[in-house]
């Protein structure tokens, strides 16, 4: 199989088992849930998968020579995503961990084919849906991982933050060390640690995203109350639970669904607003390999230590919103 990638190229899938797991239906589903949420909404250009982004990171751990247990795990991460990516998370209050997709990883795979397809080439599930097995895969923030790193560069490109000479130097100056990706380039970290933040501070976590987020979450908690949609709808694609509210007839889900638009949902005040949202702390602190030594970025540049407090402190205050509805 050959995948066209943005990111890294042409990429040739030869291995029986990695086209099989492509190729279930579970993998399959993720072609319909936007990597962006409600920004689906706003712009064509904002079209990036989670099927693209898991096969990004399976690529990204095969090129750095990850076990082919870690390769698995990556590419299979994102399976039991739901709609729109993240809106669910602000469904049950968890906008600032964004974690309930994560909740039903093994319930999922367990439940899936893919299950039937490691079991049948004699690998143990088990491990591979235990995500702390592979440092590589999965890391807390600030620290790099095959995950982060991918979602950045594949979303900077995509804004045309970054170009893709910049993917190569950024890919070029990544090392294994550890068991963990670091760099050995002090100028590159503090390039993709600054564009990391900038971008959630222009993308990822801004008040439009934020407060997109909630409102279509708000629109899916009506739609639960009457029974419109299930639970089960949260794994499905995002034009199926969107054509269901839709079909419903119910007006205030009509008018809401209007509502997603850029210029409508837009900062308020705490005096004068709709909801008061917060959104995921997103940020890295890239680890540099520093005269035969590990030193974190924040240990070495003391204003990117002073830029990573005000940060965290802005994005942790929240955002008031207001929805235009004239």
């Amino acid at each position: 199989m050959l995948i066209k990638d943005k990111i890294y190229g042409d990429q040739i899938i030869e291995n029986q088992l990695i086209l099989d797991i492509v190729n279930t239906p579970e993998m399959q589903r993720l072609k319909g849930i936007n990597q962006y949420g409600t920004y689906a909404f706003v712009s064509e250009m904002f079209n990036t998968t989670r099927f693209e982004h898991c096969l990004g990171v399976y690529f990204l751990l095969k090129k750095f020579n990850a076990s082919f247990e870690e390769q698995i795990a990556g590419l299979i991460h994102d399976i039991p995503h739901t709609v729109f990516s993240h809106v669910v998370d602000y469904v049950y209050g968890d906008a600032e961990k964004q974690e309930y997709h994560e909740n039903h990883h093994s319930r999922i795979i367990k439940n899936s084919k893919i299950s039937y397809l490691l079991k049948k080439n004699n690998i143990d599930a088990e491990p591979i849906l235990n995500e702390n097995n592979f440092p590589l895969l999965e890391k807390e923030i600030p620290d790099l991982c095959a995950d982060r790193l991918d979602y950045f560069m594949r979303d900077t490109f995509t804004l045309k933050k970054s170009t893709a000479k910049d993917i190569e130097r950024y890919l070029n100056s990544f090392i294994i060390y550890n068991n963990e990706f670091v760099t050995n380039d002090l100028q590159i970290a503090k390039e993709i640690a600054n564009k990391f933040m900038d971008t959630n501070l222009s993308f990822w976590g801004i008040g439009f995203q934020a407060g997109s987020f909630q409102l279509l979450a708000d629109i899916f908690k009506i739609g639960l109350k009457n029974d419109i949609i299930t639970e089960d709808d949260f794994f499905t694609t995002d034009n199926e639970i969107i054509e269901k509210l839709k079909q419903s007839g119910n007006k205030q889900i009509l008018r809401d669904l209007s509502l997603m638009e850029r210029d409508k949902i837009v900062l308020g005040t705490k005096e004068d607003h709709d909801f008061f949202t917060k959104s995921k702390v997103r940020f890295i602190d890239p680890k540099i390999l520093h005269k035969e030594n590990i030193k974190r970025l924040s240990e070495l540049d003391n204003d990117f230590k002073q830029r990573i407090k005000d940060f965290k402190k802005k994005i942790e205050q929240g955002y008031y919103i207001k929805i235009l509805r004239n």
